[in-house]
């Protein structure tokens, strides 16, 4: 099974944030796992530390609308992102300014923003099939933090570095996008297998689910 099918640990929950409202359609399973929002949950800002998590936006549920999407989260100044690609990896970021267009966007309709308490993180087994996340975190060397393209309907986090790749990107409806190393989050690629068939420093890859959540009072 894939890191995301692991709910064994589902008894804990009591002792920790709700990780959906009461209402959450389940009949769309979630990308993340308790094991792995348990990993997660351990790294996110304080102030996030007693908040219920929401899934607000899911591709397989909600459809892949990029306004849909905008829609959704515009009222969640903080979200965490989580893909997972047709090889079954598994990757987001912790994204910790709301996901809208910005005043400042370049002539191509694109801009970073964002603070460094934003975060990067993949999921892959530890030996004992037992997922593991992995988190990077602001290396300070630039602030490139998270992207907003509204009229190329583009996001990602991170960029930078000899590539110039960013740590993640989402386009095309969500349907595919690009990980490489970058210089904001000190990242490798997020994920080990490239659609391409190609043996580079960069993974593209194709997005099975697109999962968004975000942060409300409430948690215990």
């Amino acid at each position: 099974d894939s890191p995301a099918d692991d709910d064994s640990d589902t008894s804990s929950m009591s002792s920790l944030p709700l990780f959906e409202e009461e209402h959450e359609d389940v009949t769309v399973a979630p990308i993340l796992s308790i094991s792995i929002k348990k990993q997660i949950h351990s790294q996110l800002p304080f102030t996030l530390q007693y908040q219920r998590w929401s899934r607000i936006y899911c591709t397989s549920r909600d459809g892949d609308s990029f306004v849909t999407f905008l829609t959704k989260v515009k009222n969640y100044p903080k979200t965490l992102l989580a893909v997972k690609t047709s090889c079954g990896e598994i990757f987001g970021g912790y994204a910790d300014c709301c996901w809208e267009q910005q005043n400042k966007s370049s002539c191509c309709g694109g801009c970073y923003y964002g603070t460094g308490q934003s975060f990067l993180f993949s999921v892959c087994d530890d030996g004992n099939n037992i997922p593991k996340t992995q988190v990077y975190r602001w290396t300070g060397l630039n602030p490139y933090w998270q992207y907003i393209n509204c009229p190329g309907e583009r996001i990602a986090m991170g960029g930078g570095g000899h590539d110039s790749s960013f740590g993640f990107c989402l386009q095309d409806y969500f349907t595919r996008g690009s990980t490489g190393h970058c210089d904001t989050y000190g990242n490798p690629p997020l994920v080990a297998h490239d659609v391409r068939g190609a043996d580079s420093d960069g993974g593209y890859y194709e997005v099975l689910d697109f999962e968004v959540y975000g942060f409300s009072p409430g948690g215990f």
